[in-house]
């Protein structure tokens, strides 16, 4: 089976939480052929940076997560190597889809018809060009579009 992966399966992969085991599994299985794209992991490497320190800081406030992010070069270091080599490992088993210009007017389309945001919009897109009708998700947004299915963890 084509399965897309999204970026909150790979966040709770990474951060090993709820339902971490069955990503894992789902990834491990040869029946499954992995994709995911560039704006995905994009969006990983900003969510990895705002979680840890947002938990560093004990805040949720903007400002405070922004200021500590661009202030303190050790995390951001130690941030970006985790996230590096957890890069070096889907390499060889994942199709890692760019980003496309063609995507850009149906992901327009997409977000008018399903009031989805831009990310999930692409993402979307690739998955339609790419013709993978699968996605490893907890994202409801997707639940909304009856092309896909969705494979929750």
């Amino acid at each position: 089976m084509h399965l897309f992966v999204d970026t909150n399966a790979f966040l709770f992969l990474l951060r090993k939480g709820k339902g971490w085991e069955k990503i894992a599994e789902m990834l491990d299985s040869k029946e499954n052929d992995l994709h995911t794209s560039l704006v995905v992991l994009n969006e990983l490497k900003f969510k990895l940076l705002w979680i840890g320190a947002s938990e560093s800081l004990r805040t949720e406030k903007k400002h405070e997560i922004l200021r500590f992010i661009k202030a303190d070069k050790d995390f951001r270091e130690k941030t970006m190597k985790s996230y590096l080599e957890f890069y070096f490992t889907l390499l060889p088993v994942f199709k890692i889809h760019p980003l496309s210009q063609s995507c850009e007017i149906p992901s327009i389309a997409y977000s008018s018809r399903y009031g989805l945001l831009p990310t999930d919009t692409y993402i979307l897109a690739t998955m339609k060009q790419e013709n993978i009708f699968n996605i490893l998700t907890n994202d409801k947004d997707f639940d909304s579009i009856p092309e896909i299915s969705v494979l929750r963890f």
